[in-house]
């Protein structure tokens, strides 16, 4: 005997088949989206305070910018943003795209790094130790802890410049 059997969502409450259908269309929204990436190109606009504003725009989505950022006056960059259907790497392009049409001078940037703390004090103190000896080991903890070394009374320059070789890129 051959029975009919409904699809999952069919045995959903309305209310879950509407967010799974929405959750589904952004789905697919995201993926037409990243498509558009390897066909892009960089557009550049005045942005306000005389800075410029760099752009990846697809011409199948012309008012949608997948990558922004904008160079500054002083030569900063700043402002990048993605779209969150695009992969951060995308970012590369644009930013390739700016330091081609800084004109010889060479863009500075500065970016926030959300986490980088708690990923450094989750490491524990033995494993920063270990790796950057007693004296930086702690102080990189101090700095990722937000608090005083033991045996300090605040969280000063003192640490922070006993941390800094860790925390340096180069």
């Amino acid at each position: 005997m051959l029975r009919h059997i409904k699809p999952a969502t069919a045995r959903l409450p309305v209310a879950a088949r509407r967010v799974w259908s929405e959750a589904s269309a952004l789905d697919v929204e995201h993926e037409r989206l990243r498509g558009f990436v390897p066909g892009a190109s960089v557009h550049e606009v005045p942005a306000s305070g005389g800075g410029r504003r760099f752009s990846l725009i697809s011409t199948a989505a012309p008012g949608v910018e997948l990558v922004g950022l904008t160079l500054a006056p002083s030569n900063a960059m700043r402002g990048l943003v993605t779209h969150e259907s695009v992969p951060l790497s995308a970012a590369l392009r644009v930013v390739s795209h700016v330091l081609a049409a800084a004109g010889g001078a060479t863009p500075t940037a500065r970016a926030a790094l959300p986490g980088l703390c708690a990923s450094v004090a989750g490491r524990g103190a033995e494993s920063l130790v270990y790796e950057f000896g007693d004296d930086v080991g702690g102080a990189v903890l101090a700095v990722a802890l937000g608090r005083p070394r033991p045996g300090h009374s605040v969280l000063g320059q003192g640490t922070f410049r006993a941390a800094a070789p860790a925390w340096a890129v180069s």
